[in-house]
C-alpha cells in the first residue's frame, strides 16, 4: 500500500484522502482482488521478501498488476528479476506479449521498463485551460447524434479500432481487443459525428463540468480535419462559463500528431497522461 500510495497516481486520487478507504483497500477489497484475479509471487533474500509481483493472464498477455521492492532494497536488481520471471512465465505459457500500467511521474520505473524493452503505447493528451473560439469554413453541416448503449459501444470499438490500426499499428494485437479496458474511456454522453449524412468519429466527455474529459477516434482521413475539431468546440461550448480545464485524448498518436496545428490554434497544449501503458512483443 505504502508503495502504491507514492508512485501510483490512481492509488493517490482515490485513497489518499481517506482513511477510511486505505483501510478498505488493505484488508478487503486488494486482498480479495488479487487472491481472486492475479498469481502473486515474492522475492526473498535469506528468507526475508523484499520484492513481490502480481501477474495475470489477458487473451494473448501476461500483465503485471503490480510490482513492486521494499524501499531498504531498490536499485540492487529487484525489479529486474521480477520482470526476468515473469517474462520466463509468459514464454512457459505461450503468451506473445508482456504489459503494465505505470504513473507517467515515476521516471524509475518507466527507465527500468523501457530499458527492458518495454514500449509507450499512446501517452499523450491535449489540455485546454481558456478557450478560443473555431468553426470551419466551407459550410458543410457537422451533425452530432448522441448515442447510447450498445449503438454507443460499436461505435466507440469501430472507430478506436481504425484510429489506433492507422496511428499506433504495433499496439493493435493487444489494444483491440481490450478497448473495454481502456483506462482513458470512462462512461458518459456520447456522440456520433457526422459529416453531411457521413459518420467520421465517435466522442465521448466524462468528467466533472469544471474539468471535462473528452475521447475522440475518428477515421484516419479525418484526423486534424476542421469539422471534426468543430464538433468538440460544440460540445465545449455547453459549459463554457464553468470550465476550468478540458483535457483531450485522441485515439492514437498518429492522430495527435495529425490535429496537434489546428489543436494548437485552439488553445491546447500537450501532455503526458497520468498512467502509461506499456508493451513488450516477446515473439511468436
Amino acid at each position: 500500500m505504502a508503495s502504491m500510495l507514492e508512485h501510483d497516481a490512481g492509488y493517490q486520487k482515490w485513497l489518499g484522502q481517506s482513511k477510511f478507504l486505505r483501510i478498505l483497500a488493505r484488508y478487503f477489497a486488494l486482498p480479495f482482488y488479487y487472491h481472486l484475479v492475479t498469481s502473486g509471487y515474492g522475492a526473498f533474500v535469506n528468507e526475508e521478501l523484499v520484492g513481490w509481483l502480481y501477474i495475470r493472464g489477458w487473451k494473448q498477455m501476461l500483465y503485471i498488476e503490480t510490482l513492486a521492492t521494499k524501499p531498504a532494497w531498490r536499485k540492487q536488481g529487484i525489479a529486474r528479476a521480477l520482470l526476468a520471471f515473469a517474462e520466463r512465465q509468459a514464454r512457459e505459457l505461450h503468451r506473445q506479449w508482456m504489459g503494465l500500467t505505470v504513473t507517467g511521474k515515476n521516471e524509475a520505473a518507466l527507465h527500468l521498463y523501457e530499458g527492458q524493452g518495454y514500449q509507450r503505447a499512446h501517452w499523450r493528451v491535449m489540455h485546454l485551460n481558456g478557450r478560443r473560439k473555431f468553426k470551419s469554413e466551407d459550410g458543410r453541416r457537422v451533425y452530432l447524434r448522441p448515442i447510447f448503449g450498445p449503438l454507443a459501444y460499436q461505435a466507440y470499438c469501430h472507430f478506436s479500432a481504425s484510429d489506433l490500426a492507422a496511428g499506433d499499428g504495433w499496439t493493435v494485437p493487444v489494444l483491440a481487443q481490450q478497448l473495454q479496458h481502456d483506462p482513458h474511456h470512462w462512461p458518459g454522453r456520447e456522440w456520433l459525428v457526422s459529416i453531411g449524412d457521413q459518420p467520421v468519429a465517435y466522442l465521448n466527455r466524462h468528467g466533472s463540468r469544471i474539468c471535462p474529459n473528452l475521447y475522440l477516434a475518428c477515421e484516419p482521413d479525418w484526423w486534424g480535419n476542421p469539422h471534426v475539431l468543430e464538433a468538440v468546440e460544440a460540445v465545449l461550448s455547453r459549459d463554457a462559463d464553468q470550465m476550468k480545464t478540458v483535457i483531450l485524448r485522441l485515439g492514437s498518436s498518429g492522430h495527435h500528431d495529425a490535429a496537434l496545428p489546428l489543436l494548437t490554434e485552439m488553445g491546447f497544449t500537450t501532455h503526458p497522461t497520468i498512467l502509461f501503458r506499456m508493451f513488450k512483443h516477446l515473439g511468436d
